[in-house]
């Protein structure tokens, strides 16, 4: 692999440097790394290079930013060449194979499932997932799971860039959202803290929530933080649990197990205590609207409601109308 130091297609003199080195190399194959947040003017960037040094295709990095990659579909147009791979991160393993399906969804705001899955499965035992999944469904859920889950997380890649392929769960969450990856750290400290009792029994603690005090101060945390995070759990299994549970000839319609999948998993949220938390609101509003985007828009019981967005919007201008011509009239 020959890198090439980053140069402008309008400095001619290190142009034709390049054009030399192409020469005397003779590569089998030249990729351009095209940054996805200068957005439209990495196209006139691409055309420049394609036309001295005929390239094989276009790498799209920072897509693990705010950019979506718009420019990865204005590259192609103008240049021929396609993308074909997608930087997310700065380490060799985060340069993944571009697909054009996720970038169209991403573009979107709709997420990318198949990406996610493949996160998932390049980091997972999938006979273990599988075994570890039908038996937490049936409510045997521990603080090791939970562990063992948050560290699967952490393999998989940043959270950020991770929820980012959820389904309409970035365009839900509230503008400059950021997922703060040290509180991973502080959960994993604060079980970690936990005996091997206490992990398999949360309920150890409300009979004794002297051991609340003694985790917190073996994790370097707060009580009220151990107390989160407990409160979290419970929220967890109380919801895997309830997802097992689903059973009858509605769960066998495509979309309706994850309709109600996400119906209990909101209606959790507000009894569990967890409807101040944006992240895990939104998250079940997305699931939701996912589900109804997958039976094609129909949800339980007819069409779905229109967009509040949208009734919000008419409504304003319908009131604006009635006020002008209320003006009108008393003239």
């Amino acid at each position: 692999i020959y890198d090439t130091a980053g140069r402008l297609a309008s400095d001619e003199p290190l142009m034709k440097e390049l054009d030399e080195i192409r020469t005397a190399v003779d590569p089998q194959n030249v990729f351009l790394v095209v940054d996805a947040m200068i957005g439209q003017d990495s196209v006139k960037t691409a055309k420049s290079f394609h036309e001295l040094l005929g390239l094989s295709g276009v790498i799209l990095t920072k897509l693990d930013g705010d950019a979506r990659g718009g420019a990865a579909i204005s590259i192609k147009n103008a240049t021929g060449t396609a993308v074909k791979f997608a930087g997310t991160g700065e380490a060799l393993d985060r340069l993944e194979e571009f697909r054009a399906e996720g970038m169209a969804s991403r573009i979107l705001g709709m997420g990318d499932v198949v990406g996610l899955m493949k996160d998932f499965e390049d980091v997972v035992d999938e006979k273990k997932a599988e075994q570890d999944a039908k038996r937490m469904l049936r409510g045997q859920f521990t603080l090791d799971d939970f562990l063992e889950q948050l560290q699967t997380l952490q393999n998989m890649g940043p959270l950020q860039d991770l929820l980012d392929k959820v389904p309409f769960f970035a365009d839900s969450m509230p503008e400059g959202f950021q997922v703060d990856e040290r509180e991973i750290g502080q959960i994993k400290a604060i079980v970690s803290s936990m005996t091997r009792q206490e992990r398999a029994g949360a309920e150890l603690f409300e009979k004794q929530p002297t051991r609340l005090v003694r985790v917190a101060k073996g994790s370097g945390t707060s009580e009220k933080l151990v107390g989160e995070i407990l409160q979290r759990f419970s929220f967890m299994k109380q919801m895997m649990g309830s997802i097992g549970s689903q059973a009858g000839m509605l769960s066998k319609i495509p979309g309706m197990k994850q309709m109600a999948a996400a119906n209990r998993l909101r209606d959790a949220v507000k009894t569990g205590g967890l409807d101040g938390n944006p992240m895990m609101a939104n998250l079940a509003d997305s699931l939701l609207e996912a589900a109804v985007a997958q039976q094609g828009g129909v949800g339980p019981g007819g069409p779905p409601s229109p967009r509040r967005a949208i009734d919000k919007n008419k409504k304003k201008s319908k009131r604006k109308m009635q006020k002008k011509s209320r003006r009108k009239s008393r003239r």
